[in-house]
């Protein structure tokens, strides 16, 4: 688990005596057309990537200096539980993190899938250390609910900031919940 903290703010450039903030790498689904048919995934209710980065950006825009975080987990070990099991029971794992995911969430905080094998969370109004606390109790609930699949494993980090740093939070969450070194 890895939790990383932003600056408050975005370092800036001059054009003209104006500060602006330098451009930032953005996370946008490649080929979605359709916003109304990527707002939720057909299954399960959650809301889709789209959505969920959508509403990071939103949020970042109406509270640029307050407090933002953002969590990814990411369930390793798929192909293993896929070879290792019915094939029934890799969706049954994802659903079951997702599940638990919402459960250990807050209402306020919004859950949307990242990628086929992960998922995001909001964390609004969320500091350094509460948003530690949650991907660590996350982690902890996670791999004891994949402890019942040969081979899987959960990873959970987190990155924190504030609304200005909104757009970057998910990529930084992301690359964290890589293998190091």
């Amino acid at each position: 688990m890895a939790v990383l903290q932003f600056p408050r703010t975005l370092p800036t450039r001059r054009t003209t005596s104006v500060l602006s903030p330098i451009p930032i790498r953005l996370l946008t689904a490649p080929g979605v057309k359709d916003e109304a048919a990527a707002a939720a995934e057909p299954i399960w209710g959650i809301p889709s990537r789209n959505s969920l980065l959508e509403r990071l950006r939103t949020l970042g825009e109406l509270a640029p200096g307050a407090q933002l975080s953002f969590l990814a987990v990411e369930v390793g070990g798929l192909y293993v539980v896929n070879v290792q099991t019915p094939e029934s029971a890799l969706g049954t794992l994802i659903h079951a993190v997702a599940t638990e995911v919402r459960r250990l969430t807050r209402a306020t905080d919004m859950m949307g899938r990242l990628s086929p094998s992960g998922f995001g969370v909001i964390l609004q109004g969320v500091g350094v250390t509460a948003a530690g606390g949650v991907a660590a109790r996350l982690s902890s609930h996670l791999n004891a609910l994949a402890a019942g699949w040969p081979g899987a494993e959960v990873r959970v980090a987190a990155a924190t900031g504030t609304g200005v740093n909104a757009l970057v939070l998910p990529a930084a969450a992301q690359d964290s919940t890589g293998d190091c070194c």
